[in-house]
C-alpha cells in the first residue's frame, strides 16, 4: 500500500513538473531559429519539396515529347515553379511563417530544451550537422514513387473508391452531394 502512495506521488510529481517547465523566451527562441538557420533551411527545404514535387509532376508529360526537347522543356517548367515560389513566398509570408515556426517551437520546447540545443548547434558539429541536415532533406525530397509504384497506388485507390464515396454519401446530406 505504501509504494502504491509513493509511485501516485512520484507520478504527480513528475506530471507537474512537466506541466511546469518554463516556456522559452522569444530571445531563446530567435538564437535557436539563428543557430539552426531555421528560416533559411524551411525555406529552402520547401523549395526543394516543390521542384521534386513539380519534377514528378512534369516528367511523364516532359517524357512525352522529343528527347532533344526534353531539357528545354524541364528548364522551361523549372523556371515557371521557381517564378511562382517566389512571387508566392512574400516577406509578409515568411515573416508569417517564422513566427508560427516559433509558436509550434514555444509550445513544444521547454527553456532547457532551447537552452541545450543552441549550446549543441553553437558548436562546429551541431553547425556540420544543420549544414548535413540540409542536404540529406533535399535528398530525401527527390525521392518519390516510381511510375510503377504511381500505378499501383492508382489502383489500390480505385479499389477503395466506391467504399469511400459510400461512405461520403452517409455523411452527406441529399442536398450536397453534387
Amino acid at each position: 500500500m505504501n509504494l502504491k502512495k509513493l509511485l501516485l506521488t512520484f507520478v504527480a510529481i513528475a506530471a507537474c513538473s512537466a506541466a511546469t517547465a518554463a516556456p522559452p523566451s522569444d530571445k531563446s527562441l530567435n538564437r535557436w531559429m539563428e543557430v539552426q538557420h531555421i528560416e533559411r533551411d524551411f525555406l529552402k527545404n520547401l523549395t526543394n519539396m516543390a521542384e521534386a514535387q513539380n519534377r514528378q509532376l512534369m516528367q511523364p508529360i516532359i517524357s512525352s515529347y522529343p528527347p532533344e526537347l526534353q531539357p528545354q522543356l524541364q528548364a522551361a517548367s523549372d523556371r515557371y515553379m521557381n517564378k511562382v515560389f517566389k512571387a508566392y513566398f512574400t516577406p509578409q509570408l515568411r515573416n508569417k511563417l517564422m513566427k508560427e515556426i516559433k509558436k509550434v517551437a514555444k509550445d513544444e520546447f521547454t527553456q532547457q530544451e532551447i537552452d541545450a540545443m543552441i549550446a549543441f548547434y553553437e558548436t562546429p558539429v551541431g553547425q556540420s550537422i544543420v549544414e548535413k541536415n540540409s542536404a540529406f532533406i533535399k535528398k530525401l525530397a527527390n525521392i518519390g514513387a516510381s511510375e510503377a509504384d504511381m500505378k499501383e497506388i492508382e489502383t489500390i485507390s480505385e479499389h477503395y473508391l466506391i467504399e469511400f464515396e459510400n461512405e461520403i454519401k452517409k455523411i452527406l446530406p441529399e442536398e450536397c452531394t453534387p
